[in-house]
């Protein structure tokens, strides 16, 4: 990688930098080389990789950057190289930012680069903010006696905020100052004769809070007000903390939006608390990992989101949910309470240290996706650092009907994914999986699960409609493309009889291994201890025989499970394989058809097979002359006679 200048830690380097995406066959060097020639030596700041076609390039002002990116494209050689500006007013571009990640390839090099990208503000986004915020401001001395303004919320927040952020407001009385002489009457308050002003904090106690939003929203709504004649959005939403939702500009492209709340010390904690936990992480690690999943969600259509018409499209899952997420799989992975209610602020989260159990961010991202994968959202009830019975907790409202329950910590009879439909849980744990397949696969970098269904199709989809005229019996069956490392029908026996522990059918016993081949093909008994136990038992190999992941490891388990083999096997899958390699055909394919079964036990174990276990180890294959010197050394034991 060649590397000049360009600094994630420097907001000057951020939003003066563009990124740059060509298509082959134009390589990296090529482009260094023109832009070498057109800048000079001396004024080129560029940061290039050669085993991607992107770059990120800094430009020398912002006259330079308006001009490259009003342009949108360049030349070289023939070749179009496309201009897009790294930060934008209201957040980058998702794949923009996927091409300037790729061009680094240190994983904490790029995990750093997307904090602080998403947490970069241009300079004309705060003034917007400014500007509308000193209009509410100016509306609320004249509505309230003596207001106390509080702003709080990820927009506050230097861990959480970005440019697409919202800024929230709580707004309640200097307790020295709210005192009147007259106390208007509640019905004076609901009826006014005329518009009020300087409501105290003893006559707004008489309101319910629903009241007190729908009079302020009032307030801002006055033709005299100065929010409407800046032409302002305002909207009143009566949630379980009502709202006045103010925004400055228009749906589609709005400018700046302020929630503002009366006496919501509540919220005010909640918010608060996210800082706190990603500020007790002694390795510094919680602020990339949070960063990174709301990302996820973002770019996978998992959160909230404007549509092309300016309208939001909700799939219930917000920021909120996903931080306490990440909060919940982190105590419970830790096996520690760590966040919990206390009057005093420091005792709500005890320090802790994410990099003390894992070591990467994708082995973090792995095991949170095997657990999120795994947990059973219909009978389960995430409560804090643990989960429980959704029948234990009689206390929420419509508990056992809700898809998603997630205890807020700080007022734990509140679920805050009451609005998560099961459509949109169904969705989320389809991203989980998809994203948990890429994980596994050492050929992908964590940035793939970023747009994670694009990738997982182009791994495991086929488009059957060029060989399918091919082979006219494929009707019923399932085909696996199988990699190209694999040569010939003995190397697929070896891994599916050696590796993945299958055996061949009794009935089928007095056939020929040459039968792959046709139409006959040959049938095979899984059984679930070949598959579901390699996965459950390898930590425990792993740690009896002190074998570090590899190759070596996944050997011997299978060579343990064929030593010890179940002794009442159940068959969950009975299924026939055929061989299909044809004369001026390309592809090697595994055609698949379930005779008895289940078919996503016996497509989950090809799976393994053609995408993770092939692919992870290509290289220690070759050394072994392929797949038919799959052999290790016997075990003197195994788990089972160890215990």
């Amino acid at each position: 990688m060649f590397t000049d200048g360009v600094n994630p830690a420097r907001e000057e380097d951020l939003t003066l930098s563009v990124v740059l995406k060509w298509e082959q066959p134009l390589s990296a060097e090529s482009v260094r080389r023109f832009l070498l020639n057109r800048n000079g030596q001396n004024e080129l700041l560029i940061t290039l990789n050669p085993a991607v076609s992107s770059a990120l390039w800094k430009m020398k002002s912002a006259q330079e950057l308006a001009m490259y990116t009003n342009q949108g494209k360049f030349q070289i050689d023939g070749h179009n190289v496309t201009v897009e500006p790294l930060v934008r007013e209201y957040g980058p571009k998702p794949d923009t930012l996927i091409n300037a990640l790729n061009v680094f390839p240190g994983e904490e090099d790029q995990m750093h680069l997307l904090a602080a990208v998403l947490g970069t503000i241009v300079e004309r986004r705060r003034k917007q903010f400014m500007l509308l915020y000193e209009a509410i401001d100016r509306e609320l001395q004249d509505f309230m006696l003596a207001p106390r303004i509080e702003c709080f919320g990820s927009m506050k927040s230097r861990f959480r905020r970005t440019a697409s952020s919202d800024a929230d407001l709580n707004v309640w009385y200097d307790t020295v100052l709210s005192s009147p002489r007259n106390i208007r009457s509640r019905e004076e308050l609901l009826k006014p004769t005329r518009p009020l002003a300087n409501v105290s904090k003893a006559e707004m106690e008489k309101l319910k809070p629903k009241e007190r939003i729908q009079l302020l929203g009032a307030h801002f709504r006055r033709s005299e007000s100065r929010l409407v004649q800046f032409g302002c959005s305002i909207t009143t939403i009566e949630a379980k903390c009502p709202i006045v939702m103010v925004e400055l500009g228009s749906n589609v492209d709005f400018l700046a939006a302020i929630d503002v709340s009366i006496d919501n010390e509540a919220g005010v904690k909640k918010s608060d608390l996210l800082d706190l936990f990603i500020e007790r992480d002694q390795s510094e690690m919680a602020e990339k990992i949070t960063r990174f999943f709301h990302f996820w969600a973002k770019t996978n259509n998992i959160i909230c989101k404007r549509d092309e018409h300016g309208n939001w499209v909700n799939r219930q899952f917000n920021s909120y949910i996903l931080h306490h997420l990440v909060i919940h799989f982190v105590q419970t992975a830790l096996g520690v309470q760590l966040v919990r209610e206390h009057p005093d602020r420091e005792r709500r989260c005890d320090p802790y240290s994410i990099r003390n159990r894992w070591k990467t961010y994708r082995s973090f991202f792995k095991k949170f996706f095997i657990y999120l994968a795994n947990l059973d959202y219909n009978k389960f009830a995430i409560f804090n650092a643990t989960t429980v019975l959704k029948g234990t907790i009689m206390s929420y409202q419509s508990t056992t009907s809700a898809a998603l329950v997630v205890a807020d910590p700080l007022e734990t009879m509140h679920n805050i994914a009451q609005a998560v439909s099961t459509k949109a849980l169904a969705y989320f744990k389809k991203m989980i999986r998809y994203s948990l397949h890429l994980l596994k696969c050492r050929e992908f970098s964590l940035n793939a699960i970023l747009n994670v269904e694009e990738n997982f199709q182009k791994q495991v989809a086929m488009k059957l409609a060029a060989p399918a005229a091919h082979f006219a019996d494929i009707d019923g069956s399932l085909v696996f493309l199988l990699p190209e490392v694999i040569h010939d029908k003995l190397e697929v026996l070896h891994l599916l009889i050696r590796i993945m522990g299958w055996i061949v059918s009794a009935t089928h016993r007095m056939g020929s291994i040459d039968d792959i081949e046709t139409p006959k093909g040959i049938i095979f008994l899984i059984f679930k201890k070949a598959w579901v136990g390699r996965r459950h038992h390898r930590s425990q190999v792993k740690a009896l025989y002190n074998i570090d992941k590899g190759l070596e490891s996944e050997l011997l388990i299978s060579k343990i499970y064929q030593k010890n083999p179940p002794i009442r096997p159940s068959c969950i899958v009975n299924v026939r394989l055929q061989w299909r390699h044809r004369d001026g055909v390309e592809w090697k394919f595994l055609v698949a058809k379930v005779l008895n079964g289940a078919v996503a036990d016996m497509r989950d174990a090809l799976h393994f097979i053609i995408h993770q276990f092939v692919p992870n180890y290509t290289q220690e294959l070759v050394a072994r002359n392929g797949m038919n010197n799959l052999e290790v050394e016997n075990p003197d034991s195994s788990p089972e006679q160890s215990q």
